[in-house]
Formats: C-alpha cells, structure tokens, sequence
C-alpha cells in the first residue's frame, strides 16, 4: 500500500487480490473465505503500520531503527476481526449473483436502490 492510500483503498487492494487468486470452479467455503481475507487484510494493515524498512537495516537492527516511519497512536490501523462492509460487497459482486433493483423510476437516487442476489438455476 503506497502511504497516501486510504484505509478502504487498502482494503479494496487486498481483496480483489484475493478474489482474483480464487479457482471460481472450486471456491472455498464462506468461512474459509472469511478467514483467509482477514489474514491478508490484517497482514497488510500491520505492514502498513510499520512502515518501510530502512535501507540500510539488517536482520541485527533494532526494531526501532528497522522500522523509523512506524504509525503510533490514532495513525495506526487495528486489525480487524471481521470483514468491513466494503469487502463484503466487494466479494459478494465478484462470487454471487447481485444486480442493483431500481425502486422508482420517478426517483433515480440510487441510494434508494434495493440489492438483490438471484439464484440463476435451479432452487
């Protein structure tokens, strides 16, 4: 993640990575899903929040050399322990069948629109 990106552009980052490393013909369970992307988001927000290493820095560097740029405080990202909502939908567009219901064609916010998933065959 370049130090300007936004929380949710790292987010979106990794999980369309994910969603692209995926074998649509044999996908891995909703829990697997779930529990693979919480790695790679937490794995991503700790790199984040250390920073880049220092050039210069060897595996005999203290930490704190190691890392100079490091985020403290209200700069740092908590993990997470579940999915952000933007993941969410991020996996339910790419892995299930969504389409976007337009609830009045008087009104055409679409913040009033209704997501619906559909089943393409069978029950």
């Amino acid at each position: 993640m370049a130090r300007n990106d936004s929380y949710n552009a790292l987010l979106s980052k990794v999980t369309k990575e994910y969603i692209y490393s995926l074998d649509k013909a044999n996908l891995p369970s909703k829990e697997d899903i779930e529990v693979e992307l919480l790695a790679l988001s937490n794995k991503a927000i700790n790199e984040y929040n250390l920073g880049p290493e220092a050039e210069d820095a060897d595996e005999y560097t203290p930490f704190k050399e190691r890392y100079p740029n490091r985020k403290f405080g209200s700069d740092r990202i908590p993990s997470l322990r579940v999915l952000s909502p933007l993941q969410i939908a991020d996996l339910m567009i790419a892995l299930d069948n969504v389409c976007r219901i337009s609830t009045s064609k008087e009104n055409r916010d679409p913040d009033y629109d209704v997501i619906s998933i559909y089943n393409v065959d069978g029950l």
